[in-house]
């Protein structure tokens, strides 16, 4: 079992549970879509046409909230999918929150989303889909325990894509973007250290029992991405999984340095999919995104805002 300690406390660390991230996330301004208007109608009421407000409404009805862990499987059902281009997708609510809780209260970072902008795109009427643009700025602190403690805390804005299953209320995609200069941050700079592949070789050897001699060195040979990718043959892809793999061990097969295929015969960690970002947004998203970065004073030439050093 992973160390918890009490959230709400300067300096003390909350690592992975339930509770604590969703205190950490419950308490952040913004990340709750709160939209202005009526009561959305039922479903029996439903207008002619639909547009930007009953979109709206839904999503507002639906519940949509990555802090509200216990409601996942409100507002995702099985088929929900989240994809981040670099690192792979997620499915239904416990591989979608088992990644959110890596990028918001793992044993690496506790991240604090200051802000969220939701625009709504347009309504798919063929297949009665809502698509909804968002925008967060987050900040986040490092655990000088098991990252790089020269990388201070730093600021960054990141955009996702919404879909939402306008009769069924149910959010059926979620695409991800980072810029390269923040992923880049995260994994070539962050997670580059001894501290890191300590910790990734103590879940490999240990919960894991995979047994890998020679672990942190093995490692440390491996690239930290592969051409800025996380779900190939990398350091990254496993401090990734090392992190889920502390709640679902699952992913200890995603660990290991041979191919080895999970309970659910998948290969992960081995060849990347290459999947790029523009198959994913378009750009007017991309133009969007850096308006947004601007706006909260992110230069998208650098990517992130550098904070103060690590407690």
């Amino acid at each position: 079992m992973m160390e918890t300690a009490s959230c709400g406390r300067p300096g003390i660390w909350c690592y992975g549970t339930f509770i604590c991230a969703a205190a950490i996330i419950g308490a952040i301004t913004g990340i709750s879509i709160w939209i202005a208007g009526d009561e959305p109608a039922s479903v029996g009421d439903e207008p002619a046409s639909v547009g930007e407000r009953e979109c709206l409404l839904a999503l507002k009805s639906s519940g949509f909230d990555f802090g509200d862990f216990g409601n996942y499987d409100t507002f995702f059902d099985s088929n929900s999918v989240m994809r981040l281009a670099e690192a792979g997708s997620y499915y239904g609510p416990a591989g979608i929150q088992e990644y959110i809780l890596f990028a918001v209260a793992s044993r690496f970072v506790i991240s604090r989303i200051a802000r969220t902008d939701t625009s709504f795109k347009m309504y798919d009427e063929n297949t009665e889909t809502c698509f909804f643009r968002m925008m967060a700025f987050a900040d986040v602190t490092p655990n000088p325990d098991t990252t790089n403690n020269e990388i201070n805390a730093f600021s960054f804005a990141g955009m996702y894509n919404v879909e939402l299953d306008y009769s069924r209320e149910i959010v059926s995609t979620i695409n991800l973007y980072f810029t390269d200069m923040f992923l880049s941050l995260f994994f070539h700079e962050l997670l580059n250290s001894d501290a890191t592949r300590q910790y990734v070789c103590s879940v490999m050897n240990g919960s894991c029992g995979l047994q890998a001699e020679e672990c942190e060195t093995t490692l440390a040979a491996l690239p930290l991405t592969t051409d800025g990718y996380v779900d190939g043959n990398s350091q990254g892809c496993r401090a990734l999984h090392a992190v889920l793999a502390t709640a679902n061990l699952d992913h200890c097969a995603h660990l290991s340095f041979k191919p080895k295929e999970d309970p659910n015969g998948k290969i992960k960690c081995q060849e990347s999919k290459g999947v790029l970002p523009q198959e994913l947004f378009d750009s007017e998203d991309f133009a969007s995104y850096e308006e947004f970065e601007v706006e909260v004073g992110i230069d998208p030439s650098v990517g992130y805002i550098e904070m103060g050093s690590q407690a």
